[in-house]
């Protein structure tokens, strides 16, 4: 019998929300994987739980609209927390691979220690930014 493969996903934003998100990690259990998911809290949410087969860690903060700087806080603070969060649950369940969803794009560098120890990474986009550049600059694309 083949091993289970472990995957992980780092979100910053609140689990179950985005149909994507959901989509994917639903489509994952019913393929037979393990998965770890790594979000935002919204309020209300528990720090831990287990929806449809996915086990959910969910950070002590959620997303908030406020100043400039409260955005760059909340991004480190998130960063912060998904590079220890991710990085202890790798030294205890070795995962296989490690889904990242951006917003936003330095989430990447969380991985950095699992990556070294084998983990493989996959940088999920989900910014419309080649849309974006071709809707506001339509000469140029």
């Amino acid at each position: 019998m083949k091993p289970t493969l472990r995957i992980a996903i780092l979100r910053h934003g609140p689990y179950p929300e985005d149909p994507r998100v959901l989509k994917e990690a639903r489509a994952l259990i019913s393929a037979g994987y393990e998965v770890d998911l790594f979000c935002l809290r919204a309020p209300g949410q528990p720090a831990k739980a287990v929806i449809d087969g996915v086990r959910v860690s969910r950070a002590p903060m959620s997303r908030r609209r406020g100043s400039p700087f409260s955005y760059v806080m909340e991004y480190l603070l998130s960063l912060l927390w998904m590079t220890v969060t991710i990085t202890a649950a790798h030294a205890k369940r070795r995962y296989d691979l490690i889904q990242v969803n951006t917003l936003p794009a330095a989430l990447i560098f969380a991985t950095l220690i699992p990556r070294l120890f084998g983990a493989r990474i996959l940088f999920d986009m989900h910014e419309p930014t080649p849309e974006l550049y071709a809707t506001k600059y339509p000469s140029q694309s």
